[in-house]
């Protein structure tokens, strides 16, 4: 998926986003280059959870 994310990139265009499996994610900062690579940085270990519908009283 991100691969498919990252090819929409326009040059300067900075994707951040979770990745791995649910409960060992990584956040990733993706940039492309003016050259057309790719740069990484990760941002640390996360957990995102689900949205659930409905409000809290």
């Amino acid at each position: 998926m991100v691969d498919a994310l990252t090819a929409q990139l326009a040059p300067g265009g900075i994707l951040v986003a979770p990745v791995g499996a649910s409960g060992a994610q990584q956040l990733l900062m993706l940039r492309r280059e003016q050259d057309g690579s790719i740069s990484q940085r990760d941002l640390g270990p996360v957990v995102f959870v689900p949205l659930l519908s409905g409000t809290i009283d």
